[in-house]
């Protein structure tokens, strides 16, 4: 490792960043010394809970019988072994035996995600994890991995790809624009619903300018072509990866309608009185039948309506 490459790059992430803790890093070695050896488990131990330590500041090494859970030792490519009835781990489990981990909705969704799933054999006996700021001149990193929530990787590439493309506008200077279509992607790759960037990015220009041309479309073209193609595969995705299908997700236009429209509010809402938040929420049952209903989509066009007629004298 390159020590002068370490202490620039930690000057400039407190600098840029503040106190966000550093990245952790992981590579393969036969040197056992390496850092401290992890002893081998008396019982179940999950190798990414351990990794808490290392974002500690603690390095740990690990060869096969340290790793402490099947799948850590699967996926780090210390053994191509796996637990019975795997596919129902993964899943829903087998009532009175066995509790599922819920990551798929089906055994036969894991099986077929496991058919595509490249084999991968460990280089080396041991695998070494360490927080950037511990490592020393002997190690060689391989993978870098930095902590944040997708919401905040999305919005972080979200907005350099507007203000990049913003600069384009103004500038005139191509390296903007390719910055922008760069900083796109890895904004769709951390959360898709970054798609509406091109859109965003359109109703701008228009207010800059008050009418849309030939080259503005062209402009986007590139935006519109990747924002519409992740977002297709994620919809692929979570329908015959993840099984967002079925009854439970066969919603009529006017459903649609309703949830998108509350949904606006809802955001508006919670952003203003952030009380009883929650990671999931219990599930809306639009009713298209009920005419209060409607007053939520009948309110957000009311806004845009009302935004539109004062346009002139909001700017």
């Amino acid at each position: 490792m390159d020590m002068m490459q370490k202490e620039q790059f930690i000057k400039k992430w407190q600098t840029y960043f503040g106190e966000p803790e550093l990245p952790i890093t992981f590579y393969y070695t036969d040197r056992e010394e390496a850092a401290k050896r992890v002893k081998p488990p008396s019982g179940h131990q999950c190798l990414i809970g351990m990794l808490a330590k290392v974002r500690a500041g603690e390095s740990l090494c690990f060869d096969v019988d340290a790793i402490g859970c099947g799948g850590g030792q699967r996926y780090t490519g210390f053994t191509e072994g796996m637990r019975p009835n795997f596919a129902y781990f993964l899943s829903c489990g087998i009532p009175g035996e066995m509790e599922g981990e819920r990551y798929k909705k089906t055994p036969e969704i894991v099986q077929e995600a496991m058919k595509i799933m490249p084999p991968f054999t460990a280089p080396a006996r041991f695998i070494v994890f360490k927080r950037w700021d511990c490592l020393e001149e002997q190690d060689d990193p391989e993978v870098v991995i930095f902590f944040a929530a997708p919401d905040v990787l999305s919005g972080l590439f979200y907005l350099l790809s507007m203000w990049c493309f913003l600069r384009f506008e103004d500038e005139h200077a191509d390296k903007w624009y390719y910055r922008s279509l760069l900083f796109y992607p890895l904004a769709l790759l951390s959360k898709t619903v970054t798609c509406s960037l091109p859109l965003a990015l359109l109703l701008i220009r228009w207010y800059r300018q008050g009418r849309w041309s030939r080259s503005m479309l062209r402009d986007l073209l590139p935006f519109f072509v990747v924002g519409i193609g992740l977002g297709l595969f994620t919809v692929y995705m979570e329908r015959y990866n993840v099984g967002a299908q079925g009854e439970d997700f066969d919603l009529s236009f006017a459903q649609r309608i309703l949830i998108a429209g509350r949904a606006l509010w809802f955001y508006a809402y919670t952003l203003l009185w952030p009380v009883n938040l929650m990671f999931i929420y219990p599930r809306w049952a639009p009713d298209p039948a009920r005419a209060i209903e409607w007053l939520a989509p009948l309110g957000v066009v009311l806004v845009l309506v009302v935004l539109w007629l004062a346009r002139n004298r909001l700017g």
